[in-house]
């Protein structure tokens, strides 16, 4: 199975006037799984909203979709706070969907704790 990890922020210079667009516009289509990481960490215009929809709209009952994101769904007009397609975006990604949510205190945030706690046992 071929996969291609995007995070949202790559996605946002894409517009159908760069040539990076159409690489990706492309190269999405022919990949069996496409996976799109850490949307809701930033909030982005109606162009990245739209770019967003259209590779979920084109990978729709084609192809396989991961999306990552720290935002419920009900906040994605935060993350995308003036685009008009989120209702019918949130609809497509959500329909035949397998949705986990994944509760607890960030990794990251518990190993610097305890890195902290091991240098003020050195001093």
């Amino acid at each position: 199975m071929e996969l291609r990890r995007y995070e949202v922020v790559d996605l946002w210079p894409f517009q159908p006037s760069t040539p990076h667009y159409w690489q990706l516009h492309i190269s999405h289509k022919m990949l069996s799984s496409t996976f799109i990481d850490e949307v809701g960490y930033l909030s982005y215009d109606d162009n990245a909203a739209d770019l967003l929809y259209e590779i979920v709209n084109r990978r729709y009952e084609r192809r396989s979709l991961i999306v990552t994101t720290n935002r419920g769904f009900k906040e994605w007009n935060e993350v995308f706070p003036n685009a008009s397609c989120i209702v019918t975006l949130v609809d497509r990604l959500t329909h035949h969907a397998d949705v986990t949510r994944i509760e607890g205190d960030s990794y990251r945030l518990r190993e610097s704790e305890m890195e902290a706690a091991t240098r003020r046992k050195k001093k």
